[in-house]
């Protein structure tokens, strides 16, 4: 048996989060992590996939790790993931209702239409990318001292 050390480091996170993230090894739910925690995992010396899951949809990739030769585990959310995908797309509803509900102007019906169905596909794109890359998993560059 082997005890890793998983870390949650606040200072590589872009916003203050006091959500957990789920960690998953081999399928199985075995820790959650806060914001600035850092949490101690024992598990067999053979090679294991980790995935960490959030709400929201966010989760990492599958990583399979060979924990003969690692000690520290990192966890972050992603920072380069901006918006979330309900945020995008509910930004043009108003404008779309609004334009839809007018007698007026054939055009600014088509523009409504338009930048309705550009944030749906942006959407949907955001939700595919935090589903494949919301968060992050990496070893950990630091020594214990």
């Amino acid at each position: 048996m082997k005890t890793i050390i998983i870390k949650r480091p606040k200072d590589k996170e872009k916003y203050y989060s006091d959500v957990d993230i789920k960690i998953f090894i081999n399928g199985s739910l075995v820790e959650k992590i806060g914001q600035n925690e850092i949490k101690e995992i024992i598990i067999n010396e053979s090679p294991f996939e980790i995935k960490a899951k959030l709400r929201g949809g966010y989760q990492s990739k599958k990583l399979e790790i060979d924990p003969v030769n690692l000690d520290e585990i990192e966890i972050v959310s992603n920072i380069s993931i901006g918006l979330p995908p309900l945020l995008i797309f509910s930004a043009s509803m108003p404008l779309f209702i609004f334009a839809m509900n007018r007698e007026i102007f054939d055009l600014w019906k088509i523009v409504a239409f338009l930048l309705f169905f550009a944030t749906l596909v942006a959407a949907i794109i955001q939700f595919f990318r935090i589903r494949r890359n919301g968060i992050l998993i990496f070893e950990s560059k630091e020594h214990k001292v």
